[in-house]
């Protein structure tokens, strides 16, 4: 998975991690959350997304009852959804995700998602 991941990174590490420390910053002052730059946003899948996805997949183990489809709203790359597909590969899953770039990271990742 950390291979597919840095194919989709293009900043310069530097950049990455200023990136990395401003989000957090704002974060943690509950100031603006969203990931506004590109940097920002490689920096998340970097950093945040697999333990974001590690975490997803230990909770979906959990789900008591089986299932056939997903609707991940908000999805941002599709870290919930590949969780979920680790769990059930015939999963059927539709990403809603309003930023266009981090759409586009969940449909490289899932090819066979809407």
């Amino acid at each position: 998975m950390i291979e597919r991941l840095l194919e989709l990174i293009k900043t310069p590490l530097p950049e990455l991690i200023k990136a990395r420390a401003d989000l957090t910053s704002r974060y943690r002052a509950h100031k603006d959350k969203r990931m506004n730059s590109l940097a920002e946003k490689e920096s998340y899948l970097l950093t945040r997304f697999p333990a974001t996805f590690a975490v997803a997949q230990e909770v979906i183990s959990k789900v008591p009852f089986a299932y056939s489809s997903l609707l991940d709203v908000g999805s941002g790359p599709g870290t919930a959804s590949l969780a979920a597909l680790e769990h059930n590969p015939a999963l059927k899953i539709t990403c809603l995700e309003q930023d266009k770039t981090l759409l586009g990271w969940a449909k490289t990742l899932m090819p066979q998602a809407d």
